[in-house]
């Protein structure tokens, strides 16, 4: 499809050492399902530390860092590229001040908004909250659920169209971009003291993370990625997964990958967790102590390992894109 020329898309997000890759990633998959659209793209990244990791083509990518005001860059950016959408995956924690300023003066220029996930409480000033999630944010009233996209097929996941039949005996272990919880401390060894010794390890380390320290003498093979090009493929050959709760479990779920998963951030997570749980798309632990209980229940039983991974892939076969493409496509196209 050729391009657009009347239509910018602006995708801004953060990243950086104290909150990870998820939101460039998940905002880089809004572009890919995007593309098909043929709309010109371009994307903000608001980080600590730069970024070098390699962009498709059909995306222009701008790094600032937090030093920079994004709200003056963006407003800029919509003047100079007659930008008519901006999608924002921001962290909530560095969500800028001057945030609902900026929603006002986009919405006086008519320009269309779209909050991916968090600012929710920005709903009033917001065109669209598109959330990647199986429910709606429950603090929300009736009126500014309508404002909201959700579902199943709502996930914005980064997957491969090919699955690979054959498995090797392994697990593999996510513990997140930047480890915030220190897990590579000592989790690593704990697993292999505990876990069966044939079973190989693909432990991830995340671009902001330590290395993990490695149990001594022993036999496991036991391999350390970073700086993973194609996680997708590692995925489908695993036979377990062990992960922090986020989009890469939803990933994992996706290609039908018997998982545990836990949050270590409080109870954060407990709402979609507990949901999780009661649907049987995975095992569900309180901690990495409880998870390494889970993994040695969810290892030794093919029945419980075989079910969860038909259940996860029932429930996540809608989530292909089409829903973001059919929402950012009616709003563009609306007068």
């Amino acid at each position: 499809m050729h391009k657009l020329e009347n239509h910018t898309i602006l995708l801004a997000c953060h990243a950086g050492s104290k909150i990870g890759l998820g939101h460039l990633s998940r905002i880089s998959v809004a572009a890919q399902h995007l593309k098909p659209l043929g709309y010109e793209m371009h994307l903000l990244l608001q980080s600590d530390q730069h970024i070098s990791q390699a962009f498709p083509d059909y995306l222009t990518v701008q790094q600032i860092d937090f030093e920079q005001n994004i709200s003056e860059t963006i407003l800029k950016q919509v003047t100079r590229l007659n930008c008519r959408l901006v999608i924002f995956d921001f962290h909530y924690h560095s969500t800028p001040d001057t945030f609902a300023t900026l929603l006002k003066a986009l919405h006086v220029q008519l320009v269309k908004t779209i909050a991916i996930d968090a600012l929710a409480e920005y709903i009033e000033l917001l065109t669209m909250l598109y959330t990647p999630s199986f429910q709606v944010n429950p603090t929300l009233s009736a009126w500014q659920q309508e404002k909201c996209q959700f579902g199943w097929d709502a996930f914005l996941l980064k997957v491969s169209a090919e699955t690979l039949v054959e498995k090797t005996y392994s697990l593999l272990i996510l513990t997140g971009g930047a480890d915030t919880t220190n897990l590579g401390k000592e989790w690593l060894i704990t697993l292999d003291r505990l876990l069966p010794e044939n079973l190989t390890f693909h432990w991830v380390q995340g671009p902001f993370a330590t290395a993990p320290t490695k149990p001594e003498n022993t036999q496991r093979e036991i391999h350390i990625h970073r700086n993973l090009p194609n996680l997708a493929k590692l995925m489908n050959t695993v036979t377990f997964a062990v992960t922090l709760y986020g989009i890469s479990f939803y990933e994992l779920l996706y290609y039908g990958v018997p998982c545990v998963v836990f949050s270590p951030y409080g109870n954060k997570d407990e709402q979609e967790l507990n949901e999780i749980s009661k649907q049987q798309l995975a095992l569900v632990a309180k901690n990495e102590i409880d998870a390494t209980t889970q993994l040695q229940r969810l290892i030794s039983s093919k029945t419980l390992s075989q079910c969860l991974a038909i259940n996860a892939q029932k429930r996540l076969a809608g989530a292909n894109g089409d829903k973001l493409r059919h929402c950012v496509s009616t709003l563009l196209e609306a007068k």
